[in-house]
């Protein structure tokens, strides 16, 4: 039988090998700045090789990566046991081998780094220790400084997008909401300038005279403000949520409390021609199929 790996052992092999091409690399310059003062062509003499065979694996701006059969060489050549090379060393290295070796990464996986995030979290793990020197403090204030410039700007972009988001999109659900409730035979008015974001909906049957306001609901951001209401006036919340296979959103309505403020749309699911609300352990925790029309809201309060 051919075993097959599956993609996730696969991913993890590719992971690996990249991770030990950085510590093997950042090894080989250790080597480099400690038993050669940092001159590639004293290097290339203990492997008994040319310069340019050398810098191709340890210069700052490598060509190639350092493979098995090179590694074997390079830990014979400087009288090391076999596989040095392949271990984080890190912890032996003194401040000033880490300033000139420096990186986390191989310069050949550059387009392998980590997220943003990850990158951040890892700098700020290595001021765990703040250095002991003045200048080397300095220089970490002036990091910090950039750091948090870089941040405030990154912040304020996305305060930015999620704005944008939020008009866009709560006006395209605002659109589809009105055709469906039009649809459905509801007197409708949409939200306007001096209205607010709200719709007021009446049902189609003249003998029922509550008005139902409504506001459309998305999870990103709370757009629900509740607010003292006449008695003729119901308010009542609009919840987006697409269906599997679908592109079309449906809409919960409920009305507008402290548990629909609270609602995680994300838990809904169909079971057996129901919308269920499903708990965090998966298990049906409500149904909420009657909740996919306004009617009863109408009923329950005329």
């Amino acid at each position: 039988m051919i075993k097959v790996k599956s993609e996730s052992a696969m991913l993890n092999t590719k992971a690996n090998k990249r991770q030990i091409a950085t510590y093997r690399y950042r090894n080989a310059r250790y080597i480099l700045f400690e038993r050669c003062q940092g001159e590639v062509a004293r290097f290339a003499r203990y492997l008994q090789q040319s310069h340019s065979y050398a810098s191709a694996y340890i210069s700052e701006s490598p060509t190639k990566r350092i493979g098995d059969k090179v590694a074997r060489m390079m830990e014979q050549a400087f009288s090391l046991e076999t596989s040095w090379l392949d271990s984080d060393r890190s912890q032996r290295w003194d401040q000033r081998l880490r300033d000139a070796i420096g990186g986390g990464v191989h310069p050949l996986d550059q387009q392998h780094q980590d997220s943003p995030e990850l990158d951040h979290q890892r700098w700020l793990s290595q001021l765990a220790v703040l250095p002991e020197s003045g200048p080397q403090l300095i220089q970490t204030g002036f990091a910090c400084q950039q750091r948090l410039a870089q941040i405030q700007q990154q912040v304020e972009q996305l305060n930015r997008l999620q704005r944008a988001i939020l008009a866009k999109s709560t006006q395209l659900y605002e659109r589809d909401l009105e055709s469906q409730l039009l649809g459905l035979g509801y007197v409708v008015q949409p939200p306007s300038q001096e209205q607010g974001a709200v719709f007021r909906i009446w049902h189609g049957d003249p003998a029922i005279k509550l008005c139902l306001q409504l506001r459309v609901a998305l999870a990103f951001e709370p757009v629900l403000q509740l607010t003292p209401l006449p008695p003729a006036v119901k308010e009542v919340i609009a919840i987006p949520f697409v269906e599997p296979h679908s592109h079309q959103p449906s809409y919960i309505f409920m009305a507008a409390d402290a548990r629909s403020s609270r609602f995680d749309a994300s838990r809904l699911k169909w079971i057996d021609n129901a919308l269920w609300l499903m708990g965090v352990d998966g298990s049906k925790q409500r149904d909420m199929t009657s909740a996919l029309r306004l009617d009863p809201l109408f009923q329950q309060a005329n």
